[in-house]
């Protein structure tokens, strides 16, 4: 008797994975959309859906863009890893979030609903780091993910707090300034020029909580933190210095270079094996 085995490579299980998580957002999406019809306005819930499915396709994208980067970073067996299941969750609230910015403010209860989808996020980014290191799912390709999350969660919030205006239009700076270091790191690699380590540094963590603490305080119905545009610039001013320093230790002339992926380690509480 003979017998097949049909074998699964890494790129199957990678299709797979983005497969499911685009129709397990599909579904979020939809149920989302339907809740909204019924507790809200139905002529809120399109233009909600259709933002936080356009949201579910820079999910998409930057997934497969961590599998094209990374992969093998965790055994065939263990794949994608429970840790970066709970990332990708984060993902799925983002999309959510994300729907606010083609609506108005909503009012009542649902009020606290973007509150509550962004403090579900800043938790769920402590708790999957935490399950990543007690599970041993630790990995380059968790690493970027969580990364990407941290950063799209953070531009999100900052443009729904403009548009509800509870933060000023300048601050948009702070949340594209991680993707301007991206850029430029890419164009360094991409003229041949060597990228340096980056080095831990706790100041860089606590920026980013105070600027996560700061953007989540925004967010509060009603709230009035955005009368002023002394505390927001309090807060953004270590946040860009944090990314000019980094910059400076990147691109400096000396030390080793970097041959692939973009600074493994930096705003991540994933840490590579």
């Amino acid at each position: 008797m003979t017998m097949y085995v049909k074998m699964i490579t890494p790129q199957s299980r990678y299709g797979y994975f983005v497969l499911t998580a685009l129709c397990a957002g599909s579904a979020t999406i939809a149920g989302g959309y339907a809740l909204l019809r019924m507790v809200w306005h139905p002529d809120h819930a399109g233009p909600w859906g259709r933002a936080a499915a356009l949201m579910l396709i820079v999910l998409g994208w930057r997934v497969w863009i961590a599998f094209r980067k990374y992969p093998g970073g965790l055994p065939g067996t263990r794949f994608p890893g429970l840790a970066n299941r709970f990332t990708f969750l984060r993902g799925l609230m983002i999309c959510a979030l994300a729907g606010f910015l083609g609506v108005q403010p909503p009012e009542g209860p649902l009020a606290w609903l973007p509150l509550s989808l962004y403090g579900s996020v800043l938790i769920l980014d402590v708790f999957d780091g935490f399950l990543a290191r007690l599970r041993n799912e630790t990995s380059l390709f968790g690493a970027f993910l969580d990364r990407d999350m941290d950063a799209l969660a953070t531009l999100t919030a900052i443009l729904l707090a403009v548009h509800y205006g509870r933060l000023p239009p300048w601050f948009v700076v702070a949340g594209i300034a991680y993707y301007v270091f991206i850029l430029g790191q890419w164009w360094r690699q991409k003229r041949g020029r060597p990228l340096n380590p980056l080095p831990e540094s706790k100041g860089r963590k606590y920026a980013a909580a105070l600027q996560s603490a700061f953007i989540w305080l925004s967010l509060f119905p009603g709230g009035t933190i955005g009368e002023s545009d002394i505390p927001a610039a309090l807060v953004m001013i270590p946040v860009l210095a944090g990314f000019v320093r980094d910059w400076r230790a990147v691109s400096a002339s000396s030390g080793p270079g970097l041959p692939s992926g973009p600074f493994p380690g930096a705003w991540t509480r994933k840490r590579p094996d």
